[in-house]
């Protein structure tokens, strides 16, 4: 070989630093980025993971509150419940001692307006008696009486109420006016019972399976204050809700060997 193209080590060292040299300066910046955008996502998870963090404990925060909220709803919904509940013994409370401020109470329906003249106190300690013979040794004391001035609207004669001094005089007015249908001048006149609103419109709400139970000739009563007994054979089954009661009837056999009653002699 000659000496032209003999490469000494020292030439061959000088080359590899050379080339180690470039290499370093290509790759160190670039280390440096890519150790900086590292640097930068440790620090985009750590932010990150701190967010997870307060959301985590936001998050059990707010299920807390749930929870307790949900307690309070249950607690607010027995409440309610047992509020409900008392409510509606109240109303029922309240409805019998209106009952029985007009336990003594009688209303006439039909009586044909001002017929009763001035003075219906009179006219009704004189028509009683002759109305219904079975009262002439009843002392009928009527203490009051007076129309409704709800009916007004209506344009219906309106309901007369009169109030008899003694209960016993109050059944026996209405046993006889059940016993001997009235009428008065070509109309019908009836009596019944004076009741609350809320015993009234209890009452009504069997209206249909009354009807129904008629249609179907069986036998029944409407008790006070809502109670309806319909006949089964040699016994009475009791009802006191009006949907039991239509369902009962809907599916009970017609009983058309019996003659059905009228209305008022099943309604007490």
């Amino acid at each position: 070989m000659s000496s032209k193209n003999k490469v000494s080590k020292q030439d061959i060292d000088s080359i590899v630093e050379s080339l180690m040299e470039k290499q370093k300066s290509y790759f160190e910046p670039r280390l440096a980025q890519i150790h900086q955008v590292e640097m930068e996502n440790v620090q985009k998870l750590s932010a990150i993971h701190a967010e997870l963090a307060s959301l985590t404990a936001s998050i059990s925060t707010v299920k807390s509150d749930v929870d307790k909220l949900k307690c309070k709803v249950e607690n607010n919904c027995c409440a309610i419940d047992g509020h409900d509940q008392a409510f509606g013994e109240l109303e029922l409370k309240m409805a019998d001692m209106e009952d029985r401020s007009r336990r003594c109470n009688i209303r006439v329906i039909g009586l044909k307006e001002r017929l009763e003249g001035s003075n219906a106190i009179q006219y009704l300690t004189h028509s009683l008696p002759k109305w219904f013979p079975a009262l002439a040794d009843v002392p009928v004391e009527v203490m009051s009486a007076h129309r409704i001035y709800s009916d007004a609207k209506r344009g219906d004669n309106r309901t007369l109420i009169f109030n008899v001094l003694r209960y016993t005089t109050r059944q026996a007015i209405l046993r006889a006016a059940k016993k001997d249908p009235l009428s008065v001048d070509g109309r019908k006149v009836r009596f019944s019972p004076d009741y609350s609103n809320f015993t009234v419109k209890r009452r009504q709400a069997f209206h249909q399976a009354m009807d129904a139970a008629r249609n179907k000739c069986l036998d029944f009563f409407l008790l006070y204050p809502a109670t309806l007994k319909i006949k089964e054979g040699a016994q009475y089954r009791s009802f006191t809700s009006p949907k039991e009661a239509e369902d009962y009837v809907n599916s009970a056999a017609s009983n058309h060997a019996a003659t059905p009653a009228s209305p008022r002699q099943h309604v007490a």
